[in-house]
């Protein structure tokens, strides 16, 4: 995931593709969606725990913020992006991605009833 928001960030404006009145909604939704999935991957790491232990909430709080920090960082590297620049409003709508796909993640596991991280369709640890 890090990889893809990376070589998306990497394409100069010019060469950005353009979405007329849609422009706006598709460029920050596409945000939300690539950190809280890049959120999801992290918290899905982080919840690997031995013995089927249930994870707590500082998965969640890690998660979250090494998606907002990587958000961070990939603004930063957009200042070097011909006709690109860093934004504030990017990173915090990154970080508001993280959130949410964080909390999704956590409502699926808590809706599933997994315990132990084996449920059979999605292999999600019930985070309390």
């Amino acid at each position: 995931m890090m990889t893809a928001i990376f070589i998306a960030s990497s394409i100069p404006k010019e060469e950005m593709p353009t979405f007329g009145l849609w422009d706006l909604l598709v460029k920050k939704g596409g945000h939300l969606v690539g950190y809280g999935l890049l959120a999801v991957a992290y918290l899905h790491a982080l919840t690997q725990k031995p013995g089927g232990q249930r994870a707590n909430l500082a998965p969640v709080i890690w998660a979250i913020l090494l998606a907002g920090l990587y958000g961070a960082t990939d603004e930063f590297h957009q200042l070097f992006v011909v006709g690109r620049g860093a934004s504030l409003v990017d990173v915090l709508i990154d970080t508001v991605g993280a959130m949410l796909g964080s909390g999704l993640r956590v409502m699926i596991s808590y809706r599933s009833g997994s315990t132990d991280g084996t449920d059979r369709t999605d292999k999600i640890q019930r985070i309390r």
